[in-house]
Order: C-alpha cells, then sequence, then structure tokens
C-alpha cells in the first residue's frame, strides 16, 4: 500500500461538484431534486435554527421545532416562485424573511392563547394584555451582527461537508495559516513539513470552500475563519 506523504502534494483529493452554480441548486430545488434537498437541509436548516435562536423572544427547543417544520413546508410550497434571474444572495433573505414571517405569526398566535387564558383566569386582566410582538423589519444585509452569525454557521456546515476530504494534519495546517497567522515556513517547520507542501494543502482547502460557498451562491470574501470551524467532528 502506498503511504500518503505530506510533503506530497499529489495525494489530496477533493470531491468535485458539476452543478458549480447556485442557479444551477436552485434550479434542481424547483425540480424537486431529492439530492438538492438533501443538500438543502444540510446547509440551510441549521441556518433557519440559528435565526430562531438569535430572536428576543425566547423560543422553546419545541417551538423552534415547530417553527422549522412550517417553514420548510412553505419553502417546498413556494420555491417554484422563487426568481432564478435574482442575485444568488437574495435566496438567503428570501428564506430568511420567511422563517421571520413564520416566527412573528407563532408568536402572534402565542400572545393570542396567552390573552385567552389570562382573562379566563381572571376577568380583570383584560385591561392588561399580552402585546404581540413588533414585526421585524431588518434585513440580512442591513444587520452586521446577524451577517457574521449567518456566515460562522454557513462556515461550520461548509467545513463539515469537505473535512471528510483531507486529514487531520491538513486542518492542522491550515487552522494554522489562516487563524493562527502563521507563515508558510513557520507551519512548515512545527508540522514537519516543506513550505511547498504547507502553501499547496492552503489552496486546495481554499479552492473546496471555495467551490462549496460558491453552489449555494455564498461570497467569501471578508469571512472570518474562526478555529472551532476547523475542528473535525466526531
Amino acid at each position: 500500500m502506498t503511504q500518503l506523504n505530506d510533503n506530497d502534494s499529489s495525494y489530496f483529493p477533493y470531491r468535485a461538484r458539476v452543478d458549480q452554480t447556485s442557479t444551477m441548486f436552485l434550479a434542481r430545488l424547483q425540480d424537486h431534486s431529492s439530492e438538492a434537498w438533501d443538500d438543502f437541509m444540510e446547509f440551510y436548516v441549521p441556518l433557519i435554527q440559528y435565526w430562531c435562536r438569535r430572536k428576543k423572544a425566547r423560543l422553546t427547543r419545541a417551538e423552534r421545532q415547530d417553527i422549522l417544520q412550517d417553514v420548510l413546508q412553505k419553502v417546498s410550497a413556494s420555491i417554484g416562485k422563487f426568481d432564478l434571474s435574482r442575485e444568488a444572495r437574495s435566496f438567503r433573505g428570501w428564506l430568511r424573511r420567511i422563517t421571520e414571517n413564520r416566527i412573528y405569526d407563532y408568536l402572534q398566535e402565542k400572545a393570542k392563547d396567552e390573552n385567552a387564558v389570562r382573562l379566563c383566569s381572571n376577568p380583570a386582566h383584560l385591561d392588561i394584555p399580552v402585546l404581540p410582538p413588533e414585526r421585524s423589519e431588518s434585513d440580512a444585509g442591513t444587520d452586521p451582527e446577524c451577517e457574521a452569525g449567518e456566515q460562522r454557521v454557513l462556515l461550520k456546515r461548509v467545513v463539515s461537508r469537505i473535512q471528510t476530504e483531507f486529514r487531520e494534519k491538513s486542518w492542522e495546517v491550515f487552522r494554522l495559516l489562516l487563524v493562527a497567522d502563521k507563515t508558510s515556513s513557520e507551519v512548515a517547520e512545527e508540522m514537519r513539513m516543506t513550505p511547498a507542501a504547507v502553501r499547496q494543502i492552503r489552496s486546495r482547502i481554499l479552492k473546496r470552500i471555495r467551490e462549496e460557498y460558491a453552489q449555494f451562491g455564498i461570497d467569501t470574501d471578508g469571512l472570518e475563519l474562526p478555529p472551532e470551524s476547523f475542528k473535525p467532528e466526531i
């Protein structure tokens, strides 16, 4: 059996995908491709869950799960109407609006139920109603805190999708280069490799990250790379 050598850049494999554009991905979603929906569930469900968690009105896990199921049903019913000529980034905004609208409706319904319970238990509570939530008019592109959180969620999913394509040592090299901000020579000395092999690892992992982001129409410019995103999942 041939031994893999970290100084040999030829062994680093990566899974090439035919459909590298978000338009193709969305078109396959509209055709209800099972593979495309599997990708959607893997990549975007954590994002929907993040939007649910960051709301000021605390939602229980069961409530978040109910909202998630409602959002998935809405997406399935509405994806055919999504305009594929729109910018790729707008799909994330479209999905976020669906999620926020469902959260708002859910909290509205919850407030009405709480008012009904209070009125039955004590009619005096009629003058002190449970106020419904205010509808959010924010957009992912205008909320830096939310945008940063979304990017962390998405990066975590990208790394999870490609981590098995590279050995743990390669991820450590990548982390030292881009997160610890060490030079190729410093990393090569620490990991007992050649600087050329270190640079090759960086290039190939970055390429795979960009390929995965491109598939879903996500721009990697200015993206932060937190160390926890590059720890192999057990």
